[in-house]
């Protein structure tokens, strides 16, 4: 997907009443399945505007597929 049709799909979520919170969420749960990779979960983050945090960066892989949401 190119930035252009992520940025086209998040638009039609809000427009379905999804918060920044419920798409971001979406993409994490991409991430734990392995669906996408944590460079491209940091990527998608980006077009919402939101940075994945140093601390999560450094975390194991098992511990940002587990811990990464509070």
């Amino acid at each position: 997907m190119t930035v252009e049709e992520v940025k086209k799909s998040i638009e039609q979520l809000k427009a379905q009443g999804w918060d920044d919170n419920d798409i971001l969420g979406v993409f994490y749960k991409m991430f734990q399945d392995d669906k996408i990779t944590l460079n491209e979960l940091g990527a998608l983050c980006d077009v919402l505007g939101y940075e994945l945090s140093e601390d999560f960066k450094n975390m194991s892989e098992e511990d940002q597929k587990t811990k990464g949401v509070e």
